[in-house]
């Protein structure tokens, strides 16, 4: 079968991305953020698309030949989340995680007993029913108007305020009894790391019913003979 991105634009993409602001390497790439209507359509209704849970060993391109039975359908698997560089966006397995932990961070023993930032955790529970709360804090004090993109909860909290042991308290509150456990937990390099690349697991696979009709649109909206790039919506 033929490979469906042969007829999606090129864009010029730098694989350092901003690492070495002296030197940047740049490679033409297929550029997937070329829109195709129907997709939109799909992905506007809810019931058109499910959850997927990435597994390691997994690819683009094995994840959609267990959906669609064509690996050449990769393309909608990272169209429709949003994944434009695949090597960045996708989780990675096992041993690349630690060889990714070992290059940044010098060794894994080192990410394991370093840490990122701490967090005050408000753990309530009321009629058997738990919520937990959490807040990054760090050493110094930050307020509510400062605007640190590392620190988006930090307000108001001194990390000397947080003892290293969990303190424990009831109250009622409207006629409930709330128990409350306060305690500081600290996050490690290896941890923060490993959140972020967990959080990247779980996707949206458009339907196989739907396979067939974007391909079609597919086809009529990069074929040359049939129309032009300048009717693929960006």
């Amino acid at each position: 079968m033929a490979n469906f991105l042969e007829n999606f634009p090129r864009v010029s993409y730098d694989i350092n991305r901003g690492r070495n602001t002296k030197y940047s390497t740049y490679i033409t790439s297929v550029n997937i953020t070329a829109r195709i209507a129907f997709i939109k359509e799909v992905l506007a209704n809810a019931a058109s698309y499910y959850k997927y849970t990435i597994k390691d060993g997994d690819t683009p391109e094995k994840v959609a030949n267990k959906v669609y039975g064509d690996p050449e359908a990769h393309w909608m698997v990272l169209y429709a989340n949003d994944i434009y560089d695949p090597h960045y966006d996708w989780p990675l397995e096992y041993s690349s995680f630690i060889s990714f932990i070992e290059k940044k961070y010098g060794s894994v023993e080192y990410a394991q007993t370093n840490y990122h930032h701490y967090e005050k955790v408000i753990t309530r529970e009321v009629n058997e029913i738990i919520t937990e709360q959490r807040m990054i804090i760090n050493k110094e004090q930050y307020t509510d108007n400062d605007t640190r993109p590392d620190l988006p909860f930090a307000h108001d909290y001194y990390y000397d305020d947080i003892a290293d042991e969990q303190s424990f308290t009831a109250y009622n509150l409207n006629g409930r009894t709330v128990k409350e456990t306060i305690s500081r937990h600290a996050i490690s390099y290896y941890d923060y790391e490993n959140e972020l690349n967990e959080s990247k697991r779980e996707i949206i696979v458009i339907k196989p019913i739907y396979y067939q009709s974007v391909m079609k649109e597919f086809n009529e909206m990069l074929n040359p003979e049939v129309n032009n790039l300048a009717r693929v919506l960006f």
